[in-house]
């Protein structure tokens, strides 16, 4: 959802074709580096979990999961999924400006009228999640080598990037991208923890 925010201003910046241009510089490559140096991620856990914790018996298990075409990307695989989406939202950017007379016009839908916003909303995503939730249970996985996805929460995910951030004002877009630059930094608040001075005041 956070990335869906800034969406739609850019293609109105932008345009869709310098958009779509873009998007497998800004987010197909940093996935593309990021897929294969996802065994180091996994590897401290492996170690501390692990009845032979070295590396050569944590590499010989990862490539026998290459073997039949597994390749966990660990928390990057939801990165090739933005860029489908940042697919989805170009057409959708394209339908907007034919059907309704562009997607400013359909952004201010919501501000008008807010309830039956949020009830088409909460109606998408319903229709978009449970029949996939009874289909496919809540914790199936799709994957074909790094390229993941939740079975589940695809279509849920769709709804919300695509359709959430259309009734947020400027104010709650930037509250979300904050308390998602302080959710990041969990470790770092866990490590000055561990500093007296600095625990007493955090």
């Amino acid at each position: 959802m956070v990335s869906g925010l800034f969406v739609w201003p850019s293609l109105a910046r932008k345009g869709r074709a310098t958009f779509l241009r873009d998007r497998p510089l800004r987010i197909g490559l940093p996935f593309a580096l990021a897929a294969p140096l996802a065994p180091l991620a996994y590897y401290p856990a492996y170690r501390v979990s692990a009845a032979d914790p070295g590396f050569a018996a944590f590499l010989g298990q990862w490539l026998s999961l290459a073997s039949i075409g597994a390749w966990p990307a660990g928390p990057a695989w939801f990165v090739w999924v933005l860029l489908v989406f940042d697919g989805v939202a170009a057409g959708i950017h394209r339908f907007a400006s034919v059907a309704v007379g562009g997607p400013a016009r359909l952004a201010s839908g919501p501000l008008r009228r807010p309830r039956a916003f949020f009830a088409v909303l909460i109606a998408a995503s319903a229709v978009a999640y449970l029949p996939m939730r009874v289909a496919f249970g809540a914790g199936s996985w799709l994957a074909a080598g790094p390229f993941a996805v939740q079975t589940s929460r695809i279509l849920l995910y769709l709804v919300q990037y695509a359709l959430l951030p259309l009734s947020l004002p400027a104010a709650a877009k930037a509250a979300i991208v904050f308390a998602g630059a302080l959710g990041l930094s969990w470790s770092a608040i866990a490590a000055l923890r561990r500093i007296p001075a600095v625990a007493r005041v955090i």
